[in-house]
């Protein structure tokens, strides 16, 4: 399965993973945001995002620990979600800079801590040499 298999099995019961009713659960909401972000789904994420519009700065409450890693591991971004992450991390992570940009203007914070980290802007750019690995550019301020 490959890209998060906590996060997909919470919500993969469901025949339309992208439809949002009012009353769902917020832990299942922001799982399916990270999944679009991970997948560059811009038209995903702003659906979840016109639902739910706190999705864009919650933190995850869970993550990968020594004990519990291959479940919150993402092969498409190839990075683990971890305790304390945000969307904008695994959209960044994951390279996605259209998922990234769009939740930076629906009020995702781009100097979000999470546990690997300090604060920090991260700038993606097109990599020049054709790799998938962009140019990081982080501000000091």
């Amino acid at each position: 399965m490959g890209c998060g298999n906590y996060l997909i099995s919470r919500w993969s019961d469901r025949s339309d993973p992208v439809t949002v009713v009012p009353a769902e659960n917020i832990e299942r909401a922001f799982s399916r945001l990270v999944h679009a972000a991970v997948m560059g789904q811009t038209d995903v994420i702003s659906r979840l995002l016109a639902s739910r519009p706190e999705l864009a700065t919650r933190h995850s409450a869970v993550g990968a620990t020594r004990q519990h890693a291959a479940e919150f591991f993402f092969d498409e971004a190839a990075h683990y979600l971890f305790a304390g992450d945000t969307v904008l991390h695994m959209a960044a992570a994951a390279f996605q800079r259209s998922a990234a940009e769009l939740l930076v203007r629906s009020g995702a914070v781009c100097r979000a801590r999470n546990r690997l980290a300090p604060s920090h802007c991260i700038t993606l750019r097109t990599p020049t040499d054709g790799s998938r690995r962009p140019n990081v550019t982080r501000s000091s301020t």
